[in-house]
């Protein structure tokens, strides 16, 4: 079976401004504001995706300025998907921390 990935951005608006990342561009497209995904929306997404395709928290912006990142997180691994994480680690604490490393 071939590898399939879904590339999860979790918000538009990230305050980290990477040098390499878009944010200027994409703050255009979509809007000066913040935007957060919720975890309604997440899991109304993600429920639709073969569980063959791997969930890449990543995306353009960093996945846990997003508050609900954690809880996003923890619904794809118990609904049996496979994940990867790209991350700086920022809003991490050492809860987050355990329940990730220990997925």
């Amino acid at each position: 079976m071939n590898e399939y990935t879904l590339e999860i951005t979790t918000m538009i608006g990230c305050p980290l401004m990477c040098t390499y990342c878009p944010q200027d561009t994409l703050r255009t497209a979509y809007g000066s504001d913040v935007k957060y995904m919720s975890l309604e929306d997440f899991k109304t997404i993600i429920d639709k995706v073969p569980k063959h395709v791997r969930l890449d928290f990543s995306g353009q912006a960093e996945p846990w300025v997003n508050p609900a990142c954690t809880d996003m997180f923890e619904y794809a691994v118990k609904s049996g998907f496979r994940t990867a994480i790209f991350t700086t680690l920022y809003n991490w604490d050492e809860a987050t921390k355990s329940w990730v490393l220990n997925s």
